[in-house]
């Protein structure tokens, strides 16, 4: 099984970068928007591919093949909907889900529990199925991180 892509951060360069205190960019870093952000310009670098050419793309990077990635950050669980229908007062529906899953060829689930090693796993349309078999997709079509983690763990 292929293992997941890592890449490290120098916490203490990133501080004095930042001109923050190591405690307060690890504040900073430590929230999901932000590492998935940051972790969209990591994972095309490492694969050699590049950013989505709009923000209003259904995905994040065009891979070095043409493949279509969506990279998530996984904070209290991972959402596979559409961001369209992710938020206050939107509801994630069958059809958006699937407009969304076939919008692309891969998600990217970002594990930054140790910020100074971020993880990259893969997620691909089949492991989606078995998420969904095993029953751990919820029906907001997110898994909790606990139970993502299990699946990947054992996936590897």
């Amino acid at each position: 099984m292929e293992q997941p892509l890592k890449h490290s951060l120098d916490l203490d360069k990133l501080a004095q970068g930042f001109g923050l205190s190591k405690e307060e960019t690890i504040k900073f870093l430590n929230d999901g928007r932000i590492v998935g952000r940051l972790g969209e310009f990591i994972f095309a670098n490492k694969i050699g591919g590049n950013r989505a050419k709009s923000e209003g793309s259904s995905y994040d990077i065009d891979g070095a093949n043409g493949e279509r990635i969506e990279v998530r950050s996984i904070t209290h669980g991972i959402s596979f909907a559409s961001s369209k229908e992710v938020g206050y007062g939107r509801h994630v529906t069958e059809s958006g889900y699937s407009e969304k899953i076939n919008s692309l060829d891969l998600f990217v689930g970002i594990d930054f529990r140790n910020l100074s090693e971020l993880v990259f796993h893969k997620i691909t349309k089949d492991d989606l199925i078995k998420i969904e078999q095993i029953g751990i997709l919820r029906k907001n079509k997110s898994v909790c991180s606990n139970k993502i983690y299990e699946y990947l763990k054992n996936k590897s």
